[in-house]
């Protein structure tokens, strides 16, 4: 009896497991990080070169007097700010003591002249006197008077420079402006006395001022190869309560030599002054500029963030996958940085920062931009 009670329970059990239904397989979903991405493409651009500077003018000189004497007259605009043509008369030295000593050059010079006619009147009659006595063989010089005819003519050649001296230091009483400009700082007056190399006044030349543009040796390498030649353009920006002004110059040179402590060359740039109006322009006048550096073709704009280190980016496939990218960086700006080799036009750039990232592993992509959404490195 209890082994066929057995029987049927084993029985039971096997029919049970032969009948069961199968169990429902369900696979466990992988756990995917969600990554931002950027898509990037190739662009043709030119590198806007960022540098600031003073307005100074393009020539400043100190005028000063090369003659000694009492300042008899000013000009009536004699002062500082006042503008000036090239020739005007700033001030004037009293001048009869020179006009007396020309006079007496002047003189001194006559008589030099009649001496020099009258020595070469002798000369011809020694030459005459020679031949009537017949003598054979050639005259010396003595007996032809050559030594008493060149003393002559050297008196005249020296009565000739004084008096151009004489007239030179008659002309130097009166001082004028050697160029267009505008007086920054005047030092004589009415009934002071001016010895030679005394100061009058400081000029400096309107119509064009300079600045002068320290770029750093990393972004002197951007500049056109013909720069100073071609004069290349600077835009030059200065702000004045809520007004923002702006002008338009050239680099016409640079200093040829680097600083040694900023480690910067300087440019020069030129650009026309003002004209009309409230004239902001004008020499100490702090500046911004950016200077027209050369074209780059074919370069990637990738944000600062999104490099895992100096070269290195990350890159998702369209399967999701993480590539590492090693890349080579051209040119950057606060922030993005222009690559120029190692992407290629559709790659998507990981813009989200992993804390373990792997070769192969997948992620998910959300919010793909498009490269025009960067912030732009030069216009």
């Amino acid at each position: 009896m209890g082994a066929a009670i057995v029987a049927a329970g084993v029985f039971a059990v096997m029919m049970m497991s032969r009948f069961r239904p199968e169990a429902e397989v369900v696979e466990k979903p992988k756990f995917l990080q969600t990554v931002e991405v950027m898509t990037v493409n190739p662009e043709d651009l030119t590198v806007q070169l960022p540098t600031q500077g003073l307005v100074e003018p393009a020539r400043r000189t100190t005028l000063a007097s090369e003659v000694a004497g009492r300042v008899v007259e000013v000009a009536a605009r004699f002062d500082v700010g006042e503008v000036f043509a090239k020739g005007e008369m700033l001030v004037r030295l009293e001048a009869a003591d020179y006009q007396a000593a020309l006079t007496q050059a002047e003189a001194a010079l006559v008589e030099a002249r009649a001496a020099l006619e009258t020595e070469r009147a002798r000369a011809e009659q020694a030459l005459r006197d020679w031949k009537k006595l017949g003598d054979k063989g050639e005259p010396s010089d003595l007996a032809l008077r050559k030594p008493q005819l060149e003393s002559a003519e050297a008196r005249v050649k020296a009565a000739e420079g004084t008096v151009e001296k004489s007239r030179r230091d008659l002309e130097r009483t009166t001082l004028s402006v050697p160029f267009d400009g505008m007086l920054r700082r005047v030092m004589t007056e009415v009934g002071s006395f001016l010895a030679p190399g005394s100061p009058v006044a400081e000029l400096d030349s309107i119509g064009t001022h300079e600045v002068r543009l320290p770029v750093s040796i990393d972004d002197w390498v951007f500049l056109p190869e013909d720069f100073g030649k071609a004069g290349t353009e600077v835009k030059l920006t200065a702000t004045a309560g809520s007004e923002t002004r702006q002008w338009t110059g050239r680099v016409v040179r640079s200093e040829g030599q680097v600083d040694r402590g900023s480690r910067t060359v300087q440019l020069v740039a030129e650009v026309e002054a003002e004209k009309d109006g409230m004239k902001l322009l004008q020499p100490g006048l702090f500046v911004s500029a950016e200077v027209r550096g050369r074209a780059l073709k074919g370069v990637f704009r990738v944000p600062r963030a999104a490099f895992l280190d100096a070269d290195t980016l990350l890159l998702v496939s369209e399967s999701g996958e993480l590539h590492f990218q090693k890349v080579k960086i051209v040119r950057g700006d606060g922030t993005d940085l222009l690559v120029g080799a190692g992407l290629k036009a559709g790659d998507q750039v990981c813009l989200t920062m992993l804390t373990a990232p792997l070769e192969g592993m997948e992620v998910r992509v959300e919010k793909p931009q498009s490269q025009d959404a960067a912030v732009p490195v030069a216009p």
